[in-house]
């Protein structure tokens, strides 16, 4: 019986067969800036390194990969060679680099409640393996089907080998910080970490220079919050929280015992960001040594990318006069409208929540959101000309039919970039709401040890606390197992039980409840 993962990758082959066959026949000149990639690609395969052409903004990766593959295969660098690159990057490099980078975040070592490896029975390690590989299959499928990403599969442009390199550095990154045999690293396997962090971030940014977020600030946030919370787990008086804490608790925590506040989304509420912050920077401060060690590769890649921007004279290479960095909040409101169109199937359980009443957002929220967005979009909107001057663009009729149409059509899109963004929200914490009910006596003991933790502050001995015990079928006051030893060790989980940072800060925990 066919797997219905090899199924779908049935699917996702002959979509892309088909869409590159027809881009082929029916696109037959370089299509918008193909117009510039392809003729700077045939000026490297004819050998002419010194010829650049002014117009192209990005760095020469792209083209250097089609001269590579020229050598390789010995192939013209004529359209439909450089089409298919991307055509095969996407269609096999991305779902793999995804498929493993999914393998990795659903092993129960680095999720919420799983159950590690060593643990496993054979039969349950098996049965795991298979239904994690079919998951990842599935979620590598659909990052090869994603639609913006999709349509430039079949044409010679920066997207699709720019989001292979990132994916790419990800997944290292994964296998380097997750791996249980090189997690007490040494002076050579730290240095060769950092290295590989560095080399593979220059690769991203040799073909978009925004990848800087993604191979500085997306990776090191990562590494950041996982290091801290090596802190937290490291302390054997506190695994948690019991409650919301106030600014001062969760400060005095952070310092004193490198506890980080880290809710989970179906729990959280708008104001625990600034809380999340806060606690992030106070942990980071009492341990910022080892703190600067770890982000040692991440500041020295946006050291590079630093001097290239001064060297440069700017972000981009060419066309400088059109492409200047600009401040442009809007396009963080334009981004919940995006994600909700792409995500819609994902969406509708909180649409039914809020059409049978069952879960609004907060009043409090709204009344501050909205002004805001409102500024936002008064005091901010940026129309580039590039955007209206052709109608081969989809934002060209964004503009155009919707956000342009009248005075005040800019303004009466703001409530839907709120609904948006609360909808998104709401299913990101909905997805991780099985996760957090599976996690066992993870939320019991951290409500005991922050109490203990009150309780030695306050210079009063530690009591007896009666433990509720989570399990994934649902809540139920049920005694402990007896513990004969008289002095029983702390509720910290051990630490192949200890909860993922990585996992937790890429699938991040946004209030469904705001």
């Amino acid at each position: 019986m066919i797997a219905p993962s090899h199924l779908l990758d049935a699917v996702v082959a002959t979509a892309s067969g088909l869409w590159y066959s027809q881009v082929q026949t029916t696109v037959t000149d370089p299509y918008l800036d193909e117009v510039f990639h392809v003729g700077q690609a045939r000026a490297y395969c004819e050998g002419r390194w010194h010829h650049w052409d002014n117009k192209i903004t990005t760095p020469p990766g792209l083209y250097i990969v089609s001269y590579l593959a020229h050598v390789a295969t010995r192939r013209p660098c004529n359209l439909a060679f450089l089409r298919l690159l991307n055509l095969l990057v996407n269609l096999l490099g991305i779902p793999f680099v995804s498929w493993r980078i999914q393998l990795i975040l659903r092993d129960g070592r680095h999720v919420r409640g799983g159950k590690p490896r060593s643990q496993r029975s054979k039969g349950e390690g098996q049965s795991w393996s298979r239904q994690a590989s079919q998951g990842a299959g599935y979620t590598a499928s659909t990052i090869a089907l994603f639609p913006v990403l999709f349509f430039f599969s079949a044409l010679h442009y920066t997207d699709v080998m720019s989001t292979f390199t990132v994916l790419a550095a990800y997944w290292i990154q994964l296998c380097w910080n997750r791996q249980p045999d090189l997690r007490d690293e040494g002076p050579i396997a730290a240095t060769m970490k950092g290295l590989a962090v560095v080399l593979t971030g220059l690769v991203s940014l040799s073909f978009r220079q925004t990848n800087i977020f993604w191979a500085a600030g997306f990776l090191g946030g990562l590494r950041l919050v996982e290091r801290l919370n090596e802190y937290s787990a490291s302390d054997d008086s506190v695994s948690g929280w019991a409650e919301r804490p106030s600014l001062r608790e969760l400060c005095q925590a952070g310092w004193s015992s490198s506890l980080l506040y880290d809710p989970a989304a179906a729990d959280a509420y708008l104001e625990d960001y600034l809380k999340s912050v806060v606690s992030i920077v106070v942990v980071a401060l009492r341990n910022i040594r080892g703190v600067i060690l770890a982000m040692l590769p991440y500041l020295g890649l946006v050291s590079v990318f630093g001097i290239f921007v001064v060297w440069n004279g700017g972000v981009v290479l060419g066309d400088k006069s059109n492409h200047i960095a600009t401040m442009h909040l809007p396009q963080m409101l334009y981004l919940w409208p995006y994600i909700a169109f792409f995500s819609w199937p994902l969406l509708w359980p909180s649409v039914g929540d809020a059409l049978f009443g069952r879960h609004w957002p907060r009043i409090g929220v709204v009344a501050l959101m909205i002004p805001l967005m409102l500024v936002a979009v008064h005091l901010n909107t940026v129309v580039h000309p590039f955007t209206l001057a052709d109608n081969r663009h989809y934002v060209f009729y964004v503009f155009r039919w919707i956000l342009l149409r009248g005075r005040f059509a800019r303004y009466l899109a703001v409530p839907v970039y709120f609904v948006c963004a609360w909808l998104v929200v709401a299913a990101l914490g909905r997805s991780d709401h099985d996760l957090s009910s599976a996690r066992g006596g993870l939320t019991s003991s951290s409500a005991s040890s922050f109490e203990t933790l009150q309780q030695q502050q306050r210079g009063q001995p530690p009591r007896a606390i009666h433990v509720t015990h989570e399990t994934a079928g649902g809540r139920g006051n049920q005694k402990p197992p007896p513990n004969k030893d008289p002095h029983p060790k702390s509720l910290k989980p051990t630490r192949d039980e200890t909860p993922s940072s990585s996992s937790t800060f890429s699938s991040r925990r946004y209030s469904n409840s705001y």
